[in-house]
């Protein structure tokens, strides 16, 4: 993921400049169907990379948002979204596990 929005010194979030063009043959040949079936991860991020720091510019983009690869657009972002509310939801897990698991520890180090 591009980390330009990331400070390790500042934990709030910012915007990133939007730079590039959008790969849109990438988006045209992109089958969504077959990426969900096939839960393809690793294309799904690849062509989150793009749409998500491309600039969209009047022209030449206009002229190929068709109403085809207008839904893709939105598909791809209704599966991006539920991936990242899903990896949200494993970090938190995570999180809390290892939680418990310092709380624990730090219980039998104090018992010691």
């Amino acid at each position: 993921m591009n980390s330009n929005n990331l400070n390790p010194h500042d934990d709030s979030f910012k915007f990133s400049e939007k730079r590039g063009k959008l790969n849109w043959k990438a988006l045209e040949e992109l089958d969504i169907a077959k990426l969900q079936r096939e839960v393809d991860i690793n294309q799904l991020e690849r062509l989150l990379q793009n749409v998500t720091f491309a600039l969209l510019e009047k022209d030449p983009d206009m002229k190929r948002m068709r109403d085809k690869n207008l839904i893709k657009l939105f598909k791809l972002g209704q599966l991006t979204t539920e991936y990242v509310i899903y990896t949200q939801s494993i970090a938190e897990k995570m999180a809390e596990q290892r939680q418990r698991e310092h709380e624990t520890k730090y219980k039998e180090a104090i018992e010691l």
